[in-house]
This record gives C-alpha cells, structure tokens and sequence, in this order.
C-alpha cells in the first residue's frame, strides 16, 4: 500500500539497509589516494528530475552487526495523486554496486 502523506507535510521515511550477511571491505580500492579511503554511501530519494531527500550513511562494518536502520526525511510534493519514488542507495567509491527501489507515495 501506498505511504499517505498531506501535500506540503514534512515526512519520515524509514529505511533499512544490509550488507547481506557477508563482511564489507574497511576500505575501497584507490591506489591514487595516500592513504586508505572508507567507502562512502548516500541515500537518495527523488521522483524524475526532483529531489526529495538525500542522506550519507555507513554501511555495517561487519556481517554480524546486523542492518542499519536510518530514516530519510522529505518534504512531500504539492501536487495530489499517487507517486512513485525511487529510493536509490548509491557508492561514492564502487562502480555497479547502486541498488534501487520504488516506494508509493500518495499524496491528500
């Protein structure tokens, strides 16, 4: 079902993300860097070409420490209807490892 929100209202969003089990790497491969680099990750949430939410996160270290619970704050669009928002989880470091998801929004 889709979420219900009023047009204009400040929202939550709650999101869970997982390593799947297996251990994540403490850096990313950069040999260009002096030094090691963690890496990074973002939270987006956006419908077309508008931006609703984005947020920087830190994936779970280890596959034991379980997922990482987060929640994206957004501003509702104005317009009334049924939305269908892409929830993306993008790498700044790892090319083909972006996940996405469609979350329904209806708007009142």
């Amino acid at each position: 079902p889709p979420l219900a929100v009023e047009a204009g209202a400040d929202c939550a969003i709650s999101v869970t993300v997982s390593t799947g089990g297996r251990r994540a790497r403490r850096s990313a491969f950069a040999p260009a860097f002096p030094k090691a680099r963690g890496g990074g990750w973002w939270l987006v949430m956006g419908e077309g070409d508008e931006l609703f939410a984005l947020k920087r996160i830190n994936l779970p270290s280890g596959g034991g420490s379980g997922p990482l619970k987060t929640e994206l704050m957004m501003c509702a669009p104005e317009e009334p209807g049924v939305h269908e928002c892409a929830v993306l989880l993008v790498s700044d470091s790892y090319i083909g490892l972006d996940q996405q998801v469609t979350v329904r929004v209806e708007v009142r």
